[in-house]
């Protein structure tokens, strides 16, 4: 592979210090019998390594004039470093929905939205899709980072304290780790390319990673393969690597399993939880995704209630209030109070029905 093509952008890929500066005289010669320039504020090299310090007396130059080196380059709008890593990609995904949250808070307020279901259509439409572009290609061990941006679309929408659990959030309204969505665009992609044409140039790529992967060896963090391997692990189908076909076929019951796998991790971490071990054992129609009849201030009591340990925000007020004060006398401060001054939390005790049951505490949100 010599020369990559889109638009006016072009990528030229050599194996050796060299060979590129070989090219990029074939492209200077090319460009001046065609009468075109070459935009040098924009032309850099990055040199593909696994750590170390560049030989000072690398150089390479187009027309006499030296090409800038540097450590990453953002192509078609992935940032590709020197690593052969993705962390600064990921990195700057989240930047990226963050902003796009940023974007969509001013839809959700001042449209006075109340259903539950669009406000995540709007977060998926609008965030989801912007933090999870090529994610098929760099996300799989990055899930983590971009993974805040769901967090805190949930959280905020709640109205609950950073420092809730993210697992949580999560099980009360039966939201999935965006990694789920991450392996169904892997397995997409995956099967694309093992049904290519071998000619083509993606094909090429993946049966190289293919023959460098070992059987049994864990996950490589330079072979995009072991991260399909992993995903079909899951659900002991990894004999299936090298059968696309049958992957298609079965590609429905892998995802499912997936999706399953990270539920019942946040399930786990449920159960081994002080402080919010009632999620494991909370009645599918009683969590907060379920309770579709109800108006969404008064989900961001309940959800308060189970989750921010005795803290509830509204307006411009935070009220902290105890298990035996609820219906009481409260707590009302403009700063966070102490909470180890009160009752213990309601978090874990308090029970659904009770709070849907006092009308009079919710009608007051």
């Amino acid at each position: 592979m010599h020369l990559l093509k889109f638009a006016d952008d072009m990528v030229i890929v050599a194996p050796s210090q060299r060979a590129l500066q070989l090219k990029i005289n074939q492209l200077e010669k090319f460009c001046r019998e065609n009468c075109l320039i070459v935009n040098l504020t924009k032309t850099q090299v990055v040199v593909f390594r696994r750590g170390g310090r560049l030989p000072k007396d690398i150089i390479f130059t187009y027309k006499g004039l030296p090409i800038k080196i540097v450590n990453e380059y953002t192509y078609l709008g992935v940032t590709f470093s020197s690593s052969c890593l993705f962390r600064k990609a990921a990195e700057k995904f989240k930047t990226k929905g963050m902003s796009a949250l940023g974007s969509l808070w001013p839809i959700l307020f001042k449209g006075k939205v109340e259903n539950w279901d669009s406000h995540y259509q709007l977060f998926s439409s609008i965030a989801m899709s912007t933090v999870l572009y090529a994610s098929h290609i760099w996300g799989y061990p990055y899930a983590d980072i971009i993974e805040q941006v769901q967090t805190r679309f949930l959280k905020r929408i709640f109205h609950l304290d950073n420092r809730v659990a993210n697992y949580a959030i999560r099980m009360e309204t039966s939201c999935t780790k965006l990694l789920s969505k991450i392996a169904k665009q892997m397995i997409n992609f995956y099967i694309k390319v093992q049904l290519m044409d071998e000619s083509r140039i993606a094909y090429k790529c993946m049966k190289a990673l293919l023959v460098h992967l070992k059987p049994g060896q864990e996950l490589n963090k330079y072979n995009w393969t072991s991260y399909i391997r992993d995903i079909l692990a899951v659900s002991n189908s990894q004999d299936l690597m090298m059968k696309p076909g049958a992957i298609l076929s079965e590609k429905q019951r892998i995802l499912l399993d997936f999706t399953d796998f990270l539920r019942n991790n946040d399930t786990m971490r449920a159960q081994s939880s002080l402080k919010h071990h009632y999620c494991h054992s909370l009645q599918e129609e009683n969590r907060l995704i379920n309770l579709v009849n109800m108006p969404l201030a008064k989900l961001r009591l309940v959800a308060q209630t189970r989750l921010n340990n005795g803290r509830f925000y509204f307006r411009r007020h935070q009220t902290i209030l105890g298990a035996s004060n609820l219906l009481g006398s409260e707590i009302t401060a403009r700063r966070p109070v102490d909470s180890s001054c009160l009752h213990p939390p309601l978090s874990a005790s308090w029970k659904l029905e009770h709070m849907i049951g006092n009308s009079d505490l919710l009608d007051e949100m």
